[in-house]
């Protein structure tokens, strides 16, 4: 196997154990008869699937339209190349963008122009490490700000745990607190990291303009999608869910945006929907739903309930054990699992805070998610595409070399990260409640 092939086999390997995973699981838990499959069918969260599946064909056409490199563009012409500015404005940009488009998504649409940038600008391996760190954080905390912005958060809103409204209002302000802080952060660690000279910073903008000059925003597009987007925000923040389920907007929202869009000129294919993503999620939907309806979970939150009686600190254990679960075996697989959890929890001791509840759970999974590299959905992806681009400069007039980061380099930050994030978390409860 060559090392082009690489990076695609790793993206396909988790998809891959989990929907084995699932099988199994399925065949030992159904033979055994622990578990009603039919019912489980019944009970799965379809419209999580929807859900996502809208917001990436929506995300997919925004992106068609070229407003994302774009921006990326003037991003980088605002910084002139200075270290701190590129670092605190694609950081901020990505946390803005990642709550409105699907985070995973972003991502992917920006390096491409963010990693051309750090090329045509040169900067050390330790500016490097930071900045690649920075992102995977910003588009965890960005996901995590609104009801839509990933796979966790979508599991939140669609659970009645609480609704598009009261999430987005009490969890943006918590999670812009929290990226501002892992922005300044970033910002202390690498303030003293020489800038490459103005001359030079001067050369990498225009050559970076260049090759971007052919990059055209479709504006009739982007309005046409801006004001679908805002027209999806707004029912689900209006309309009742049990009456409009959030499954049916995102459905409905997505179909009018293929239909309005694909005659003045939108491509939209496959290739355009991460199916690996999609088989993901499913999957572990799948796996959470099987041991949903063992009851197993409902025992351990019982459980926990027994053992501690004062609910802010029932939350914060919980928040406790969802953020180590999130670092270990990834942030969507821990929120499928606990949500059992979280439900017994709102409807027991916690029912009073219920909508405080879903912020903090979301947060502690956030905050798990930037633990290690494969904590987040993005972070091996992310990291196959870095290292498949050469971003480091050679002293001795070489080409640029690949820049190898990966689980190892980014440990350090990850620590600092999930670190900063929880503690931001527990003292907003404590506030709060």
């Amino acid at each position: 196997m060559n090392a082009a092939a690489l990076p695609t086999s790793r993206s396909l390997l988790v998809p891959f154990a989990c929907v084995v995973a699932l099988g199994v699981l399925a065949f030992v838990a159904g033979g055994a008869d622990l578990v009603d499959l039919t019912s489980a069918v019944s009970n799965y969260p379809w419209g999580v699937l929807v859900i996502y599946l809208s917001t990436e064909v929506v995300t997919a056409l925004v992106a068609d339209t070229g407003v994302m490199e774009a921006a990326a563009v003037r991003i980088a012409r605002a910084s002139r190349g200075r270290n701190v500015a590129l670092l605190v404005l694609f950081g901020g940009g990505l946390f803005l963008v990642s709550g409105v488009l699907n985070n995973l998504t972003a991502v992917l649409i920006a390096l491409p122009v963010i990693i051309a940038v750090l090329r045509a600008v040169g900067p050390s391996p330790a500016y490097l490490a930071s900045t690649f760190a920075l992102l995977l954080a910003m588009s965890n905390v960005g996901g995590a700000a609104t009801p839509i912005g990933d796979f966790p958060a979508i599991i939140i809103m669609t659970s009645g745990v609480t609704d598009f409204a009261a999430y987005l209002t009490r969890a943006y302000p918590l999670f812009a607190a929290t990226a501002a802080a892992l922005i300044v952060v970033h910002v202390l660690l690498i303030r003293r990291l020489p800038s490459s000279p103005p001359a030079a910073r001067s050369l990498a903008m225009d050559f970076l303009c260049a090759r971007y000059r052919y990059v055209r925003i479709d504006r009739r597009r982007l309005a046409v999608l801006g004001a679908i987007i805002a027209a999806m925000l707004i029912a689900w923040s209006v309309l009742p869910a049990s009456i409009f389920p959030p499954e049916l907007v995102a459905l409905l929202g997505a179909g009018l945006a293929v239909c309005t869009t694909v005659p003045l000129g939108a491509s939209l294919s496959l290739r355009d929907i991460d199916l690996k993503v999609v088989f993901f999620i499913g999957a572990v939907l799948g796996i959470a739903t099987l041991v949903g309806e063992s009851g197993w979970l409902n025992l351990a939150a019982d459980a926990l309930q027994r053992t501690i009686q004062d609910p802010v600190l029932l939350l914060l254990a919980v928040m406790g054990v969802t953020t180590v679960l999130s670092g270990l075996i990834s942030a969507g697989p821990t929120a499928a699992a606990m949500m059992p959890v979280v439900l017994a929890l709102a409807d027991g001791p916690l029912a009073a805070q219920s909508d405080w509840l879903a912020v903090a759970f979301a947060a502690s999974i956030c905050a798990g998610s930037s633990l290690f590299l494969w904590s987040a959905t993005a972070g091996l992806l992310m990291a196959s595409k870095v290292e498949d681009a050469r971003i480091v400069p050679d002293d001795d007039g070489h080409p640029p070399q690949p820049y190898r980061w990966g689980v190892g380099p980014y440990l350090r930050y990850g620590a600092i990260h999930a670190g900063v994030q929880f503690s931001i978390a527990a003292a907003w409860v404590l506030v709060v409640l």
